[in-house]
């Protein structure tokens, strides 16, 4: 092998060192309803106050920049912040209880507009349209990987799934009691935070499994079981596939894992009646790489030195 080989192959094993290394890292972030703020919690359970104050901070969303949005159910708008805090100030206004929240792959924000009964969709230019109207109090809104917008209906116990283009292409009405805030997994599956009780009087998470079509099956299966006074308010997953529930009224944040077996996961704190949530994933290197990387460094340098003296 030549020195020149020796320096491309030494490249290629550095890159692939860094980049079979990378783990995925992220941040939760609660709207925490009855404290007035947002609040981050790391992978150890830490609570940290991303910003404040607010008049019920409710439902959250995050743009392609890493911009965290989030809705004021008490008031009429929708506030920008970057990814560090500083407050971008308001991205809408003139909205009636707006709640849940969701981007599209084009950047359009799609709105819960609860007063009206009605969708909203704000374009990545600022224009603001009704996408769907005469709803039952929409409260949760997500957006699954094919572009379809499912929305869940407090008052008449539905769920309604509309194309891009505003058409209705399914409503699902079995299991579901005051829907609240809806997750999809990585494998598409719809979960839904039942803030209802159902006749056994206790509160549940659902799940609705994917079909072809980008919709999901109208016949959902029990996920798990909050407990007869344990009512969740928000969802969401990391990439791990855990699902994170927060509980207004106990002041708690549970983790789910894939089979359904929760375990306590924040509380105390700032954490006031928490709501929405939102998971926000960060891509790092592991630290064992960054520590020999001045060592492959040093060597590579090393190699093409060799390489000038003596040629090809």
């Amino acid at each position: 092998m030549t020195s020149h080989q020796g320096v491309s192959l030494l490249a290629a094993v550095l890159l692939l060192a860094l980049t079979a290394t990378v783990r995925a890292q992220g941040t939760l972030y609660v709207a925490n309803y009855g404290g007035g703020t947002i609040d981050t919690i790391n992978s150890s359970g830490v609570i940290s106050t991303f910003a404040s104050p607010f008049s019920g901070p409710d439902f959250l969303a995050t743009d392609s920049g890493g911009n965290i949005y989030v809705s004021l159910s008490f008031g009429t708008t929708i506030e920008k912040y970057s990814s560090t805090g500083t407050d971008l100030g308001t991205y809408a206004s003139g909205l009636s209880t707006p709640q849940g929240l969701a981007f599209d792959s084009s950047g359009d924000l799609f709105v819960a507009n609860t007063g009206t009964n009605s969708i909203l969709k704000i374009t990545s230019g600022g224009t603001t349209s009704t996408f769907a109207s005469s709803l039952n109090y929409p409260v949760g809104l997500a957006i699954n990987s094919q572009g379809n917008i499912f929305v869940s209906n407090v008052s008449n116990d539905s769920i309604k799934v509309y194309n891009s283009a505003g058409t209705v292409l399914q409503t699902i009405t079995t299991g579901l009691y005051l829907p609240g805030q809806l997750a999809f997994d990585s494998a598409g599956d719809l979960f839904v935070a039942n803030q209802g009780v159902n006749g056994s009087s206790n509160f549940t998470i659902e799940k609705y499994t994917a079909v072809a079509g980008g919709t999901v099956s109208t016949v959902g299966t029990q996920f798990a079981n909050t407990g007869a006074n344990s009512q969740p308010t928000g969802l969401a997953f990391d990439p791990n596939g855990n699902l994170y529930v927060s509980y207004a009224y106990d002041s708690v944040i549970e983790e789910f894992n894939s089979a359904g077996v929760g375990t306590l996961f924040a509380s105390g704190g700032n954490l006031r009646e928490p709501a929405g949530l939102l998971y926000v994933e960060a891509v790092v290197p592991e630290p064992a790489v960054w520590a020999l990387f001045p060592f492959g460094l040093a060597v590579f340098a090393l190699l093409r030195s060799v390489g000038r003296r003596r040629g090809p």
